[in-house]
Order: structure tokens, then sequence, then C-alpha cells
């Protein structure tokens, strides 16, 4: 980009395996890293890896998917697809675990008649979650942007002419310059809401991520999360997760 009146300004800098998430609700936007399809990660060639990392109870599903990135990010990648969400719980003695999918709008979601869990290929005995309605408080992780000063080392370049010896010299001028920018703050709000939920959700006090909020800020397409399916695992089998593709 070319600046105006032969300004410069220099910047000055601001200050697989199962992962536990990190605690903690504040999380600026995680930069060099977008969301996206997986048959555009075949398009580009892109050779993917993948990344698991565990969920406790409690979590928030926009909060989760933001630290996910975050740590695919630290990782070294620049792209994310296949992103999926599993939740276990016990029934009857029996873990069961339900997992959805983080898909963009477009994309087709064949609607399945056995399930398959993750990453086994192994055939499980379906087992259905019923929606409840309650009463709920809880922490939701939201997003908004805020005015905050940055300074910068601006230097500008003037020309001056030397009516003495008839030549001009270009000298220049540095000093700091503060300007306000936008910039997006996210933490985590309590509320108070009527929800309906799966019954695992409830269980668990997770809350579905705002899908509206990671497509604003991670990718070019918009997002959806597909239907759970739920499936009886063997004792002491399934965690709670977050995982997904990274390249």
């Amino acid at each position: 980009m070319t600046f105006p009146h032969m300004r410069a300004i220099g910047l000055i800098l601001l200050a697989g395996c199962y992962l536990p998430l990190q605690s903690g609700y504040e999380h600026e936007k995680v930069h060099g890293i977008e969301i996206i399809p997986a048959s555009v990660a075949e398009e580009k060639r892109l050779v993917g890896r993948p990344l698991v990392v565990e969920l406790g109870a409690k979590q928030d599903g926009t909060k989760a998917i933001v630290d996910f990135l975050a740590r695919a990010r630290g990782l070294g990648a620049s792209y994310v697809s296949d992103l999926g969400i599993a939740l276990r719980v016990e029934r009857d003695g029996r873990p069961v675990e339900c997992w959805t999918r983080i898909v963009p709008e477009s994309t087709q979601v064949p609607t399945s008649y056995t399930v398959v869990a993750p990453g086994t290929g192994m055939t499980r005995t379906r087992y259905v979650m019923r929606p409840v309605t309650q009463y709920v408080t809880e922490n939701q992780y939201r997003c908004h942007t805020v005015l905050r000063p940055v300074s910068r080392m601006e230097t500008t370049y003037t020309t001056q002419y030397d009516y003495m010896s008839h030549t001009t010299r270009t000298v220049p001028t540095t000093q700091y310059v503060s300007h306000l920018e936008s910039q997006q703050e996210c933490s985590s709000q309590p509320v108070s809401h009527m929800v309906t939920r799966y019954e695992n959700q409830l269980e668990l006090e997770y809350v579905p991520p705002r899908l509206d909020t990671i497509a604003g800020s991670y990718t070019q397409w918009q997002l959806r999360e597909t239907e759970q399916e739920c499936a009886v695992l063997e004792a002491g089998a399934g965690r709670s997760r977050i995982e997904g593709q990274i390249y």
C-alpha cells in the first residue's frame, strides 16, 4: 500500500493427541487461522493432521472453538476443517457419546441410519437424547468491538528547498502518534434465560456455540451445526472433546 506525502509508518508490536483446554474466559481474536470446507482443503492440496482437544464440564461451545483455533494456530496451522464436538455422559452405567459437526452452510451431510463412532469405523448402538426446555443461568462467551488507543512510531518526509545552493533535500521527522483503533474484545457474561437443549447438554452445563460469532471472525462461509448423533459405547470408552483437521 502506498501512503500519501511519502509517509512511512513503522508499527510497534503490542503487547492427534488429547490436550486439556486452558481455564479462563478472556480471549483475543486468533489471527492467521481460517475455517474452510474439506473440499477446499482438497482443492488447495493441503495436507492435514488431526487435532483433538478434551472438553471439561461447564464448557461454552463458542469459547471451546476459539480455544481450539488458538491451539491449532500455536501448532503452526493456517486452516481448520472437519470440526466436530463430542459430548459424553453416563446412561444406566454405560457411556453414551453424542457428536455434532460444524460445517459450512453449503456442505452436504448425508443422513446416516447406522451410527459409526468418529475415528473408529465401528458401528454403535443408536441412542436418542431428548430435547428439554428449562430456565438456566449460565456464562455465555460473547464478543464486541471496542476502541483502544494504540501508539505507533510515524515517520513523515518533507521536502526543503535551499535558495542559496538551489538544491532540494528530503528531511525525515519521526514521532510517536496515538490513534484509536477498533479491536475485538471477548469475555464470558452471565445470562439467565429459557432454553431448549438436549438433555446431555443441560447435564454437562454445555452452551452450544454461537456460530454467527465464529463465522464472522474465522471464515467466509456461513456455519451450521448438524443434529446430534448418539451411540452407546463400551464401558470406559469415549470422552467429551472437540476435534478437527488442521493444515
